[in-house]
Formats: structure tokens, C-alpha cells, sequence
């Protein structure tokens, strides 16, 4: 069996087990009670929240571009938003709520760009790490206001202490890539009589290692350009958002809905479904998510059932904003990569 294949059988796998642990959940909790809060809900409010979904996606995506924009001839803010947007598919199978399903990204925006693997990946690199840091912020500062007011779960601790153990490597990484670049020696011209022959396994190393250095030295060299404040507070509006949906949604249901207990758990699920466990966090966020709700004034079921909806605005109905910019995409899928437009100025209107 070749490795591709066993990587897509146990990628099947974990899908079939994240949508039995989901069908278990609504099993649980009663298609009753479901179809009666989503009357309650109404078509009109559920419709504001896709918007605000949608909005936090396309700030996702301007700040990919805003990275991009560091490089010569970026592509245009729709191409990097439809990019983001067909991607979204990938995310939702990858074992990862929000680092997966860059490389499907990645491949689309060549496909309409004139940048290179190295410069698309850098720049997506960059973008990841100004996201994680405004959501690390938040966190720490929602479980020191929490922690007087309710015993957090143990297992939360490990989590964020590893997620920002992670945060901390990647920055080494970059200054030490950095480093290397700067005190390298030219490279000079081998002699085949002086020449050392390199063992097989040290150039596989030196050809997974090479683009890798690369990108990580690119992405230092757009930290260097300036501290990206803008792509800091964007990203930091869209981490904000995600509370402010869980408000708006137990109010529009009728649950207590505690602000600080609400933005707290939501941000708990996140943390959560970003570790590789199940495709799209699903099964894990909700989880997650309830277990931190039941602290304060509402129920199990009630926190399994908030959960839910949380994930019906913020993950399944994207899921056709998805499918919509897939067919989109192929619609427009016309001219050569070579002739692919770019922007003239990342100041000019997209």
C-alpha cells in the first residue's frame, strides 16, 4: 500500500469518526428541540450572522494579501479571496479547524499569480503567525479574567502552554534562519577533484530542508520590513468576531448568555480543534465548547445545543459559500498563469 494511500484511508477514517461522534450529538440532544430553536432563530438573523461570517473570511484573506503585497506583482485581492474561500473545503477535511488546507491554497493562488512557491508560502506563513498571536493575547487575557470566577478545565493549561511553546519556535526559527543568511559564505564553484560526494540520505534532507530555509527566511525578511500592525489589528477584529457571534446567538435563542463565559468558551473550542485530531475540529470544538459553557448558568444540553449552532453559522454554511466560489473559480479558470494579472499598487482599489 502506497503511502499516498494510506494517508487517505486514515484521513477517511477520522472523517467517518468526526461525523459519527456529530451524529451522536444531535441523536443526543433530539431533532425536536433542534427543529424548534431553529424556528426560533428565523431566517433573518441567521442570515446577518453568514454575513458576519463571511466579512471575518474576507479579512482573513485581505491579510494574506496585505503580505503579499511585500512582494513584487501581487495578485489581486479577489484572486487571494477566492483562493481563501475554495480552500475552505480542505480546512473542513483536514484534521485542523484553522491551519489546514494552506497547500490547497497555495496551488490556487499560482495558478493566478506570478510569484513563486517559496514567496506564496512565505507570505502564508506570515499571515498564520500574525493570526496566532492577537488569538494567544486573547486567550490569556479571557482565562485571567475567568480564573477567579471559574475552575477552568486542567486539560486547557497543557494546550495553550503548547500552543504557545509553538508560537515561540516558529519566531526562533525565523531569527535563526535570519542568522544563517547572514553569515553564510558565498557560494563557491566545487571542483570535481575536491569535491565531497554527499550520501544519499543527506540530499534527501538537503531537499526537503533547502525550500523549507528559504521560506523561513522570506518570512523573516517580511517581519523585517516593519512590525505589521495592520495585519495585527485586522486579525485581531476577526478573533473578536467569533465571540461576538456566540453573544448574538444565545441571545437570539434565549440562553443566558454570560459575555465573558461565552467569548471564553468559544475561544477554548478554537484552541482546541487546531490540534490535528479531527477533520474540521468537528466533534472536538463542540465538545470543547460545551464543557467550558456547563461552568456557568446553562446546561448541558443548552451548551451542546449553543455549540451546535456555533458551528452551523461558523463552519457547515460556509461550507456552501465554499462550494459557491468552487464553481467560481472554474467558471474563470481561463487565461495562462504567465499572463495572470497582478496589482499595480496594493494602495489602489481591488
Amino acid at each position: 500500500m502506497s503511502q499516498r494511500l494510506k494517508q487517505r484511508l486514515i484521513s477517511g477514517l477520522l472523517l467517518l469518526l468526526a461525523l459519527a461522534l456529530m451524529w451522536g450529538l444531535l441523536r443526543y440532544l433530539g431533532w425536536y428541540e433542534l427543529r424548534q430553536l431553529w424556528q426560533q432563530l428565523g431566517l433573518v438573523p441567521l442570515l446577518l450572522l453568514m454575513l458576519l461570517q463571511l466579512a471575518t473570511m474576507l479579512l482573513t484573506a485581505k491579510v494574506w494579501h496585505l503580505w503579499l503585497c511585500r512582494h513584487e506583482q501581487p495578485p489581486r485581492f479577489y484572486w487571494v479571496a477566492l483562493s481563501q474561500l475554495v480552500g475552505y473545503w480542505a480546512e473542513a477535511i483536514t484534521p485542523s479547524s484553522k491551519l489546514g488546507g494552506e497547500a490547497s491554497r497555495i496551488l490556487l493562488l499560482k495558478q493566478r499569480s506570478q510569484l513563486s512557491y517559496a514567496q506564496l508560502s512565505s507570505s502564508l506563513l506570515a499571515a498564520k503567525l500574525s493570526s496566532l498571536l492577537p488569538f494567544v493575547l486573547l486567550m490569556l487575557g479571557l482565562m485571567l479574567l475567568g480564573l477567579g470566577r471559574w475552575s477552568l478545565p486542567w486539560w486547557l493549561y497543557p494546550i495553550l502552554l503548547l500552543m504557545m511553546l509553538v508560537l515561540g519556535l516558529a519566531f526562533l526559527l525565523l531569527a535563526k534562519a535570519s542568522k544563517a543568511a547572514k553569515t553564510a559564505p558565498a557560494p563557491q564553484p566545487a571542483r570535481r577533484w575536491t569535491a565531497i560526494p554527499i550520501p544519499q540520505p543527506a540530499r534527501r534532507w538537503t531537499a526537503w530542508l533547502t525550500p523549507i530555509q528559504r521560506m523561513l527566511q522570506q518570512t523573516h525578511e517580511h517581519w523585517r520590513q516593519g512590525w505589521p500592525w495592520p495585519e495585527l489589528l485586522l486579525n485581531a477584529l476577526v478573533w473578536l468576531a467569533y465571540p461576538l457571534k456566540v453573544i448574538c446567538l444565545a441571545s437570539l435563542l434565549g440562553l443566558p448568555s454570560p459575555w465573558l463565559l461565552l467569548a471564553l468558551a468559544v475561544m477554548v473550542a478554537y484552541l482546541v480543534s487546531m490540534l490535528p485530531l479531527l477533520p474540521g475540529g468537528i466533534g472536538s470544538f463542540e465538545l470543547s465548547m460545551a464543557m467550558v459553557l456547563v461552568l456557568g448558568p446553562l446546561s448541558l444540553e443548552q451548551a451542546l445545543l449553543l455549540a451546535l449552532f456555533t458551528r452551523l453559522v461558523t463552519f457547515w454554511l460556509p461550507l456552501l459559500l465554499s462550494l459557491a466560489a468552487s464553481l467560481l473559480w472554474l467558471l474563470q479558470l481561463g487565461p495562462a498563469r504567465a499572463s495572470a494579472p497582478y496589482e499595480e499598487s496594493c494602495d489602489a482599489p481591488h
